[in-house]
């Protein structure tokens, strides 16, 4: 008796694919603060920061395939009454991984930038319009106008309560109710109370403003300003320019200002001495030193 069995045996190959994916962006909300001086001397000034986000993406993934492939091969026989068997299995077997990774990047950067203009012509005219000028030939400027400023501009990030202020704070509500002016209506179309989308935010504060004082100072004049004209300084502003190259390294605390600024008065302004703590204070405002 004679028989026999051939067969094959496929094992399905087991397929795995694995997507990983990582995103690192550097972008977060960026709050501004930019430092302007205007002088109707010099014109104006600006210390500006500007931001640069960077926003990095990277993307991964891995794809893995392995497979096998079985054969078994057998047979049996009987001679003179004796049973012989044979078996045979052979196999073979594979994979591949690939990995594959790519990247983007992207640069952006913005800043605030403000421009301003006033009049810088503070020279005083008569009824002839003509320039008026003193003995010395030098010109006579307007009492009480504006010869430097310095102010802080504010750029804010997105934020609902922005949205709040704006109007509730900035915008006058009869005016934005009645109002028949064409952006009072636009802002009534704009107005979306339930729902208060985020909005940026930019606003300026004056921190320091210098006036032309006049040339006899009246009665109820403070101390200080009768001083400084009798030492022939016309403003604030020309006080803290004389003083600038003496005092501008120790504008970074209040009592190290107050100590050069007293140093400074008694080497070159004796007579401004007793009013070291008034002149203390204009420089603090001017340069921006917290108390």
């Amino acid at each position: 008796m004679l028989g026999g069995a051939l067969g094959t045996e496929a094992v399905p190959a087991r397929q795995r694919e694995t997507t990983d994916s990582a995103t690192g962006q550097g972008f977060s909300r960026r709050d501004l603060v930019n430092t302007y001086v205007w002088t109707a001397a010099g014109g104006f000034f600006a210390e500006t920061t500007e931001t640069t986000d960077v926003v990095s993406e990277t993307t991964a993934g891995s794809y893995s395939l392995s497979g096998s492939v079985g054969t078994s091969l057998g047979t049996s026989f009987q001679i003179a009454g004796i049973g012989i068997g044979a078996q045979l299995d052979a196999s073979a077997g594979g994979g591949m991984t690939a990995t594959r990774a790519r990247g983007k990047e992207a640069t952006g950067s913005f800043g605030l930038d403000v421009e301003v203009a006033p009049a810088t012509n503070l020279q005083r005219y008569d009824q002839d319009r003509k320039p008026v000028f003193d003995q010395d030939r030098q010109p006579v400027r307007v009492p009480g106008k504006v010869d430097a400023y310095r102010f802080l501009s504010f750029y804010l990030g997105e934020d609902s309560e922005h949205f709040d202020t704006f109007f509730h704070k900035v915008v006058d509500p009869v005016w934005l109710a009645n109002g028949n002016d064409p952006n009072a209506a636009a802002l009534r179309q704009a107005r979306q109370a339930d729902r208060k989308p985020p909005c940026w935010r930019v606003l300026h504060r004056v921190t320091f403003v210098s006036r032309v004082l006049p040339a006899v100072p009246p009665a109820g004049a403070p101390p200080l300003e009768k001083a400084m004209r009798q030492i022939d300084v016309e403003s604030n502003y020309e006080l803290i320019r004389r003083l600038d190259p003496y005092v501008k390294g120790a504008a970074t605390s209040l009592p190290e200002l107050a100590e050069a600024t007293r140093s400074a008065l008694a080497a070159h302004m004796p007579d401004l001495l007793p009013h070291t703590a008034d002149v203390t204070g204009f420089l603090a405002q001017y340069y921006g030193v917290d108390a």
